[in-house]
């Protein structure tokens, strides 16, 4: 899971990845958002959510946040790109 997060950041989270890995806070960053994610998970497949019901609830709690501006704009050209 916090391969997934790194993954994720480096892509649609540049600045926040950037600024976090420059301080150093970036492992510590990343396994939090997945031991977040994990427990999130773990109480709801408790409560009788299956695991993808469960994913599907928590993922953008912790570890799929929302996407920088600037990565929506860079996705947006790109898609723009391709169509042509």
């Amino acid at each position: 899971m916090v391969a997934l997060a790194r993954e994720y950041w480096v892509t649609y989270l540049p600045a926040r990845y950037q600024a976090l890995l420059e301080t150093g806070e970036l492992p510590g960053a990343l396994t939090a958002a997945a031991e977040m994610t994990l427990q999130a998970m773990q109480s709801l497949q408790a409560a009788g959510m299956s695991q993808w019901e469960a994913w599907e609830a928590t993922r953008e709690s912790h570890l799929m946040l929302p996407k920088e501006a600037r990565s929506r704009r860079l996705a947006a050209a790109r898609a723009s790109a391709l169509r042509s």
